[in-house]
C-alpha cells in the first residue's frame, strides 16, 4: 500500500457521519441548555459529540463523556453506547489505537447484548478504521465494514452505506486488490450522494475514486475526480478532504515531474493539516515537499523539509509501535479473560450437573413419597369403606336384633297372659275342690268350661312349637283343604 493511502485514509474515513456547519451546533446547544435531565438530553449531547469530533475534538470528547455518565444515570444503555461509540471514534482521530479498539470492543458487547443494532454496526465502523489505518490489517478491517455495511443496506439508511461504500473503496485502493469491486462501491456511492443532494458524501467519495485511479496510474482522471471532490468539498466546509485531495494531487504532479505546482498544493496542504492537526497529512506534506525541491535542485529546502518528515515520521512509527504493543498486550489480557471465563463457565456447568443430577435425585424421591401418600392414602379410604360397610352391617344386625327383641317381648307378653289366665281358673278350681268348698257336682258343672279353655292352651302351645320350628328350619309353604268353619268356631269359643 502506498504512503498516501496510509496517510489519508487515517482521519478521511472518520468523516464519514459529520459535517456540522456551526449553526447547527448553536441550535443544538441552545435545545441542550433548556432540556431537563433524560433520554433525550443523553441524544443531544451524542449529536453535539458527533458533530464536533472534525472541529473541536477535545469537545466532542467532554460531550461524550457527560453523555455516558447522563447515560449510566438513566440507565439509558442505547445511549451509553452511542456515545461509547462516540469516545472510541475520539480516540481513534487522537491516534490511541488501542484505547480506540478497547472501548470499541467494550461497545460491541453492550450492544450485542441488548440487540442494539445501530450500535453493533457504529462499533464495527470504528473497528474498521483502526485495524485499516491504525494498524493496517486490512482483512480484519474489511470484515468490520462489510459487518456495518450490510445492517446499513438492510436498513436501506442510504446516506450511512454511501458513506460506507466509501470506506470499503478506500480500503480496497490501498491494498491495491480488487480495483473493480473498489470501483463499483466508489461509483455507487456517488449516485446514492448525488441522488439525497449530499455534497460531502459526494465530495468524499470522489476522494475515494481519485485514488482508485491514482493507484492504477490514471493519472489524468485522478485529477479530474479529485478536482471534483474539492469543489464539492469547498460548498461543504470540508476542509480536511480538501487537504487529503491536495496531497494526491501533489504526488500526481511530482509523478508528471511538475515540481513547481507540486510544491504550491502540498503548501497547501501543509497550511490545512497544521490547523487540523492532522500529522500523517503533516507528515505526506513534509515528504511531498523534499521532494519537489529536490526535483528543483533546492537541497537546502529539501533537506529541511525532509529532515521534518523523518523526524515526524520517526515519532508516528514510535507511537505506532506503542499502540500496537498495548493491542497485543489487550488481545493477551483478553485471552487470558477469556480462559478464566472458560474456566469459570465450565465450573458453573459442572456446578450445574451436580445440582441437575441432586435435583433430579430430590424429585425422584419426592415422587415415591407422593406415590406412597396416594397409596397409603388409597389403602386408607378403602379400609374406611370397608369399615364403613362393616359398621353399617352391625348397624343393620342391631336393628334387627332389636326389632326381634322387641317381637319377643311382645310375643312372651301375649303368651304369658294367654297362659295365665287359663291355668290361673284352673288352679282356682282345683283349690276350692281340694278345700271342699265345692261339691262334685258344681266341680262338673264347671268341667266344660275348664276343658274348652285348656283346649286353647294346648292350641296356643300348638302354635307356639310351630313358630319355633318356623325361625330354626324356615317356614315351608305346604297348602291343603282345611275345614274353615271349625278353625272359625275354635277362634270364637276361644275369644268367648
Amino acid at each position: 500500500m502506498s504512503r498516501v493511502a496510509f496517510s489519508i485514509g487515517v482521519v478521511l474515513c472518520s468523516w464519514t457521519f459529520v459535517c456540522a456547519q456551526p449553526k447547527d451546533i448553536d441550535s443544538l446547544e441552545k435545545i441542550l441548555a433548556q432540556t431537563p435531565a433524560g433520554n433525550e438530553q443523553v441524544d443531544i449531547l451524542n449529536s453535539l459529540s458527533r458533530k464536533y469530533l472534525p472541529y473541536k475534538p477535545n469537545v466532542a470528547r467532554q460531550y461524550a463523556e457527560q453523555a455516558i455518565e447522563a447515560a449510566q444515570k438513566q440507565r439509558y444503555l442505547q445511549g451509553e453506547i452511542a456515545a461509547l461509540n462516540c469516545f472510541s471514534e475520539y480516540e481513534y482521530r487522537q491516534g490511541n489505537y488501542a484505547r480506540s479498539v478497547e472501548v470499541s470492543m467494550e461497545t460491541l458487547k453492550m450492544a450485542e447484548q441488548i440487540h442494539d443494532s445501530v450500535g453493533m454496526a457504529m462499533a464495527n465502523r470504528v473497528l474498521g478504521l483502526t485495524y485499516a489505518f491504525g494498524f493496517k490489517q486490512y482483512d480484519l478491517a474489511l470484515k468490520y465494514q462489510l459487518n456495518a455495511v450490510s445492517f446499513y443496506e438492510k436498513k436501506k439508511d442510504k446516506a450511512k452505506t454511501a458513506a460506507f461504500y466509501g470506506n470499503l473503496s478506500w480500503i480496497y485502493a490501498g491494498l491495491k486488490q480488487n480495483l473493480p469491486e473498489a470501483h463499483r462501491f466508489a461509483k455507487r456511492g456517488i449516485e446514492i450522494a448525488d441522488s439525497l443532494g449530499d455534497k460531502q458524501l459526494m465530495s468524499y467519495n470522489y476522494n475515494s475514486q481519485g485514488l482508485i485511479f491514482f493507484q492504477e496510474g490514471a493519472l489524468d482522471s485522478t485529477l479530474v475526480n479529485l478536482t471534483k471532490s474539492n469543489e464539492l468539498a469547498e460548498e461543504a466546509s470540508d476542509r480536511a478532504v480538501i487537504a487529503y485531495n491536495k496531497i494526491i494531487i501533489g504526488k500526481v504532479y511530482l509523478q508528471q515531474h511538475k515540481y513547481t505546482e507540486a510544491i504550491m498544493v502540498f503548501e497547501a496542504a501543509l497550511k490545512e493539516s497544521s490547523s487540523l492537526h492532522l500529522l500523517e497529512v503533516l507528515k505526506d506534506s513534509y515528504d511531498g515537499l523534499g521532494q519537489s525541491y529536490e526535483g528543483l535542485n533546492n537541497f537546502e529546502l529539501a533537506y529541511r523539509n525532509h529532515f521534518n518528515y523523518l523526524h515526524l515520521r520517526d515519532s508516528l512509527v514510535n507511537w505506532e509501535t506503542t499502540q500496537r504493543a498495548l493491542i497485543t498486550r489487550l488481545e493477551f489480557e483478553g485471552q487470558s479473560k477469556i480462559a478464566e471465563l472458560e474456566s469459570a463457565n465450565e465450573q458453573e456447568r459442572n456446578e450445574q450437573i451436580v445440582y441437575e443430577v441432586l435435583f433430579g435425585l430430590i424429585l425422584i424421591f419426592l415422587i415415591m413419597v407422593v406415590l406412597l401418600a396416594a397409596r397409603n392414602n388409597s389403602q386408607r379410604k378403602e379400609t374406611n369403606r370397608l369399615l364403613q360397610e362393616k359398621n353399617q352391617e352391625i348397624a343393620d344386625q342391631n336393628l334387627k336384633l332389636k326389632e326381634a327383641n322387641d317381637v319377643k317381648d311382645k310375643f312372651f307378653s301375649i303368651l304369658s297372659h294367654d297362659l295365665r289366665s287359663p291355668l290361673t281358673s284352673l288352679k282356682g278350681l282345683l283349690s276350692l275342690l281340694a278345700s271342699n268348698e265345692i261339691n262334685d257336682e258344681e266341680f262338673r258343672s264347671y268341667a266344660p268350661k275348664i276343658n274348652q279353655r285348656l283346649m286353647g292352651v294346648s292350641e296356643t302351645l300348638e302354635n307356639l312349637l310351630h313358630w319355633s320350628q318356623s325361625q330354626i328350619r324356615g317356614m315351608g309353604y305346604n297348602p291343603t283343604i282345611i275345614p274353615l268353619k271349625a278353625v272359625i268356631d275354635k277362634c270364637l269359643s276361644l275369644f268367648l
